[in-house]
């Protein structure tokens, strides 16, 4: 009976062993596997990768500033065109708090332009240059940072600054607005 005992022992313990140097084996060669793929699969990003027309929804929060109270809910779209050299169009339609701003008289707000840069690694930075509202002194600046995916068919936006129409250079309003667009 012990000599039966030890012999089970003995043999689940090298097929313990057998399958742990198995499960190495294979985990070795999938983790190659896996670089490999990843190394060719990865996708370096520039400018270039972002050019042609996106169609984006907006949606997000602006705070009163110094202060976690909403002033205002904002939906909206745009229509942007990226050039693939780091300079945008845009045109867009933005509802605050359920009213546009303002209405234009036909079709999209427009004049709306900026730049952008992307990084290797996809991601990257722009900034929206709105025009000088009628009687105004200055136009609204938003800055953002981005994420692109789907081998750039897929841009992922968060606003990280945001200069409110006829306020002077430095003057910032806390905000949590983001956006998504997928390439026409």
């Amino acid at each position: 009976m012990k000599s039966s005992l030890i012999k089970i022992t003995k043999t689940a313990v090298a097929l313990i062993a057998i399958v742990a140097a198995g499960g190495l084996l294979v985990g070795a060669f999938h983790s190659e596997t896996a670089t490999a793929q990843n190394t060719t699969m990865s996708q370096i990003c520039s400018n270039a990768t972002l050019m042609g027309d996106y169609a984006f929804r907006i949606s997000g929060e602006i705070f009163v500033p110094n202060s976690s109270t909403i002033a205002v809910y904002n939906d909206g779209v745009a229509m942007t065109h990226f050039d693939g050299m780091g300079g945008f169009t845009q045109e867009d339609w933005i509802v605050r708090n359920g009213v546009s701003d303002p209405p234009p008289t036909e079709g999209l707000h427009d004049n709306e332009h900026g730049t952008y840069t992307v990084n290797p690694d996809c991601t990257g930075h722009a900034q929206i240059d709105f025009p000088i509202p009628l009687g105004g002194t200055s136009g609204a600046v938003i800055k953002l940072k981005f994420v692109l995916a789907e081998h750039g068919r897929v841009i992922h936006t968060i606003v990280y600054s945001l200069r409110p129409p006829n306020t002077p250079a430095g003057t910032m309003v806390p905000a949590n607005v983001h956006s998504d667009a997928e390439k026409l």
